[in-house]
């Protein structure tokens, strides 16, 4: 799971319904990174396209809420290109559970339990 692949939805959320969307619905991931709000679970950035014209719902969705649908393989470089100060520790993937970046580290501790990352004391 990374940038511009296509997801599913697979959990409906308040903070989802809110803009339209709902479990089943598919989207494509636009954020090159994985964003945390202020909690542990992380989200991407992905856009829905409902059936209005012109009304595309960029929604932050967690990553435990989505399952690929089409793997687009959007090359690493480009990616690294496009990010802040070309940092590869930004940049993150889902893969085979993990959320990783370009260094190949991993951000939880448990694969797809997307919430154990960090300090295990705290």
């Amino acid at each position: 799971m990374r940038l511009y692949d296509t997801v599913r939805l697979t959990a409906d959320r308040p903070e989802y319904a809110k803009y339209g969307v709902y479990a089943g619905d598919e989207g494509d991931i636009v954020s090159e990174a994985i964003s945390f709000l202020g909690t542990k679970l992380g989200c991407f950035e992905v856009v829905f396209f409902p059936e209005a014209p012109n009304k595309d719902v960029y929604v932050s969705v967690y990553v435990c809420d989505l399952e690929v649908v089409e793997e687009l393989h959007y090359p690493d470089d480009a990616i690294l290109e496009e990010l802040p100060y070309h940092d590869p520790s930004r940049w993150c993937i889902v893969e085979n559970g993990y959320i990783m970046n370009l260094k190949g580290e991993k951000l939880n501790r448990i694969p797809y339990q997307y919430d154990t990352w960090g300090d295990e004391d705290k």
